[in-house]
């Protein structure tokens, strides 16, 4: 299932950079979608740097076949591999979201970019996908807003000031 969400986020683009290296962010984002137990890297190398969170979503109120596949709860790893600014002030990175033990990955991109001097976007592109004979599309229409949502509250902690 191929996801597309723009979030449009009121503080520069140099800003929201810098507010994706603190885990804070994620912790929050985190807690936004009612998942528990976050734990959250962040490494810089120079102006790059990496993000990996793992954290524990309920499963109430997804479909039945997904919530028999996980249990209660719902490991989520999500890694991101973001790129220094270039001399405009975008940034891309890769994402890469699985559930351990479940065979549901979602692999993509973030760019983040300004779009005017105070503001800035962040696009999410990725394909989701549950290699689950017959139950895949409803498991992959069930994990795609999960995705979402964890980026529209990171996007949404970003534009927080601090």
């Amino acid at each position: 299932m191929h996801v597309h969400e723009t979030f449009l986020i009121a503080t520069t683009a140099e800003e929201a950079g810098r507010r994706l290296t603190d885990e804070a962010i994620y912790h929050r984002g985190a807690e936004h979608i009612g998942a528990h137990n976050a734990d959250v890297h962040i490494t810089q190398q120079e102006d790059a740097f990496n993000v990996e969170a793992t954290f524990a979503l309920p499963t109430t109120g997804m479909p039945s076949a997904a919530a028999r596949l996980a249990g209660p709860t719902l490991t989520v790893r999500l890694t991101q591999h973001w790129e220094a600014a270039t001399a405009e002030g975008t940034r891309t990175s890769s994402v890469n979201i699985t559930a351990p033990g479940t065979p549901v990955t979602g692999i993509g991109t973030l760019n983040l970019r300004p779009t005017d001097p105070d503001s800035c976007q962040l696009e999410l592109d990725a394909d989701i996908t549950a290699a689950v004979p017959l139950f895949g599309p409803s498991i992959e229409k069930a994990a795609a807003p999960a995705l979402v949502e964890t980026i529209r509250a990171v996007a949404q902690e970003i534009g927080t000031p601090a």
